[in-house]
């Protein structure tokens, strides 16, 4: 693997993660803003909520992209899985 396919295969990742994580998250955050500030009038407690909320969501989206990566085509390669066979010794990296 060589650094130009490791560039693609991170901004494949990347620019959708942030971006699908960023719209829900400012969506989410404001619908739970109207929601919880009557109830909790500390700011850093709205914070928090408003943090572990978000980095939930990005988590999510992380993840959710990463699992799209097989299906995607490259210009010049795709990424796929391969089981290991029973007691096979691991590559060496490049």
């Amino acid at each position: 693997m060589n650094w130009m396919r490791t560039f693609k295969i991170w901004w494949f990742w990347a620019w959708r993660t942030v971006l699908a994580s960023l719209v829900v998250a400012a969506a989410v955050g404001f619908v739970l803003g109207l929601l919880l500030f009557p109830f909790i009038q500390s700011e850093q407690t709205m914070r928090f909520i408003g943090n572990l909320v978000g980095f939930g969501i990005g988590v999510f989206f992380g993840l959710w992209v990463l699992r799209q990566l097989p299906d995607k085509r490259f210009s010049d390669f795709r990424v796929v899985l391969v089981a290991r066979e029973p007691g096979a010794q691991p590559s060496e990296p490049n």
